[in-house]
C-alpha cells in the first residue's frame, strides 16, 4: 500500500467534534491535513455516510477470539481485536512470578517473526496477578504473599521494560514503595482485588497510583457502623479522588447503568475510561468452549457479548465477553452518552493516561482511525498507522 492514504466523504469525530469529513490525508503513519481532495495521485478510501472516529485503545483485555494472551498466539489475537476497532492494545497477563519471563520470551520471539504488522499495536503489556490482596476471578496460585524490588527487577527486566500497567493491591506489604518507585519509573500503578482502607489508598494514591481497575468490581463495601447509617467504603474515596482514573467494564453485568452514571456524574468523562477486562472467550459466538492454550480450565459458556463468559451450566462469572467496539457501541446504546463521549472514554482517556500520540484525529496524530457504518456502528475498517489492518469490505 501507498504510504500515503486519503479518505473522503463520511463524518468525523475531528478534534473531538462530529463534523463532515473535508478530506483526512495520512502519509507515513500520520494525519498530515485535513481538507483535501483527490487528485488522482493519492490511494483513496471513499465513503458515503459512514462514521470516521479515533482508534479504540483497550489498555485492560486477557485475551479474545479464542487466544489467552497468557497462553497463546499474541498475533492471532491482536489480528482478531482489529477486526473489531482495536487498534492499540495492552495485553494483560495473568500468571505466577516465576512464569512470566518465560512468556515474555515467547511473545518476544513470535513478534520477531512478523515483517509487516497487519493487526493491533501492542503497546506494552499489564501484570494482573501476582500482587493481588485476593482473586476475585483469578487463580490463587498466582498471588504472590508480597512485593519486593528482587522480584520486581526480574519482571521487569524480563519483558525488556515494556509493562505499562501494574495491578497492585495497596495494602500488601512494600506495596507503597513499590508504587512510588514504580510511578518514578512511568509504569502506571492500578488500585487492584483490594480490601484496603482509605488511609492505605491515600497512601497509594500519594506514592504516585493513578488508576483503578475494573472500578466497582472485587471492590469491598463497608458495613453500616451504625442501623440506618451510610457506611464510608473505599468507592467513596476513589470516586472523588481527582487523581485517579476509573476503569468501568460496560456491560451492565459488571456495573449496574446506575452505578456508571455515578462514576461519569463524580469523576466527569475525562476519568473515566472504558476496558473489555476481555477473557479468551470474547467475540466468539454463542455456545460452550473448551478452550486449548489458556488458564480457564473446564468448559465456558458465552451467551451475548453484554452478558460475561460463565463456567458452563453454572451461574459462575469468569470473564468478559466484550469487544472494544461493545465498549464504544454501550457507552452510546446502554448509558445514553453522546458519541464524543464514547470516544473519549474508549480512545482519548486511555491515550492521555499513558502518554499516547493517539486517541484523537488531529494533524499530527498517529493515524490510527476506525471507521463505522452509521446506524449499526459495526466497524467496516481498522487502520493502524495509516494502514488499512481490517476491512470488511473490499478496499
Amino acid at each position: 500500500m501507498s504510504e500515503e492514504l486519503l479518505i473522503l466523504g463520511g463524518e468525523i469525530l475531528w478534534q473531538g467534534k462530529l463534523q463532515k469529513n473535508k478530506g483526512l490525508l495520512i502519509r507515513e503513519g500520520k494525519i498530515v491535513r485535513f481538507g483535501v481532495s483527490n487528485n488522482g495521485n493519492l490511494t483513496c478510501l471513499r465513503l458515503q455516510d459512514e462514521l470516521i472516529i479515533p482508534g479504540l485503545i483497550d489498555i485492560h483485555t486477557h485475551g479474545a477470539g479464542g487466544v489467552d494472551v497468557s497462553k497463546g498466539s499474541i498475533v492471532k489475537f491482536a489480528k482478531f481485536k482489529a477486526s473489531e476497532g482495536t487498534t492499540a492494545c495492552i495485553p494483560t497477563l495473568s500468571l505466577p512470578v516465576n512464569e512470566l519471563p518465560q512468556r515474555f520470551k515467547e511473545i518476544k520471539e513470535e513478534l520477531s517473526t512478523v515483517e509487516e504488522p497487519d493487526f493491533a499495536q501492542i503497546i506494552g503489556f499489564r501484570i494482573e496477578g501476582p500482587f493481588l490482596r485476593y482473586a476475585g476471578g483469578i487463580d490463587e496460585e498466582v498471588l504472590s504473599k508480597g512485593i519486593n524490588q528482587e522480584i520486581m527487577d526480574e519482571i521487569l527486566n524480563a519483558s525488556d521494560h515494556q509493562i505499562r500497567i501494574l495491578d497492585i493491591s495497596p495494602e500488601l506489604p512494600g506495596a507503597i514503595d513499590a508504587i512510588e518507585i514504580l510511578s518514578k519509573r512511568g509504569i502506571i500503578c492500578s488500585i487492584a482485588h483490594t480490601r484496603a482502607t482509605i488511609e492505605q489508598a491515600k497512601k497509594a494514591v500519594d506514592a504516585g497510583a493513578r488508576l483503578v481497575t475494573h472500578f466497582y468490581d472485587t471492590f469491598i463495601v463497608s458495613e453500616p457502623p451504625l442501623p440506618g447509617v451510610y457506611p464510608t467504603s473505599l468507592v467513596d474515596y476513589l470516586l472523588i479522588e481527582d487523581r485517579v482514573s476509573t476503569e468501568i467494564i460496560p456491560d451492565k453485568v459488571h456495573v449496574s447503568s446506575i452505578l456508571v452514571e455515578k462514576a461519569f456524574r463524580c469523576k466527569g468523562v475525562k476519568r473515566v475510561i472504558f476496558v473489555t477486562d476481555s477473557n479468551p472467550a470474547a467475540g466468539l459466538p454463542r455456545g460452550r468452549y473448551r478452550l486449548r492454550e489458556s488458564t480457564l480450565g473446564g468448559e465456558i459458556e458465552v451467551f451475548d457479548r453484554n452478558s460475561g463468559v460463565y463456567r458452563a451450566g453454572t451461574k459462575e462469572l469468569v470473564g468478559s465477553a466484550l469487544m472494544p467496539i461493545d465498549c464504544f457501541r454501550n457507552a452510546i446504546i446502554l448509558f445514553k452518552r453522546s458519541i464524543e463521549d464514547a470516544s473519549q472514554v474508549c480512545s482519548k482517556n486511555p491515550a492521555d493516561l499513558l502518554g499516547l500520540n493517539k486517541g484523537e484525529l488531529a494533524i499530527g496524530r498517529d493515524a490510527d482511525i476506525v471507521i463505522l457504518d452509521r446506524n449499526s456502528l459495526e466497524v467496516k475498517y481498522t487502520i493502524v498507522a495509516g494502514k488499512v489492518v481490517f476491512s470488511k469490505e473490499k478496499f
